[in-house]
């Protein structure tokens, strides 16, 4: 178990799960990000993706814990 921590914020796998619902959370406020022609409606899909990408990736390389406040 690791001593040594930081805070919530500079893990890599907590900005790849708050990346990954962006396009959730802005559904809720009626925001569709997939609905313009620039990426042919995969916005939302790209999105999702990298964020789920980054989220495996800062779990497989995380080596300290993470906290939210002293």
């Amino acid at each position: 178990m690791p001593s040594e921590t930081k805070f919530v914020l500079k893990s890599k796998t907590i900005w790849g799960v708050i990346i990954a619902a962006v396009p959730t959370i802005l559904a809720q406020f009626g925001v569709d990000v997939g609905s313009t022609e620039l990426i042919n409606g995969w916005a939302n899909e790209i999105i999702e993706a990298f964020g789920s990408l980054l989220a495996i990736y800062g779990r497989f390389v995380a080596d300290t814990a993470v906290h939210v406040k002293e």
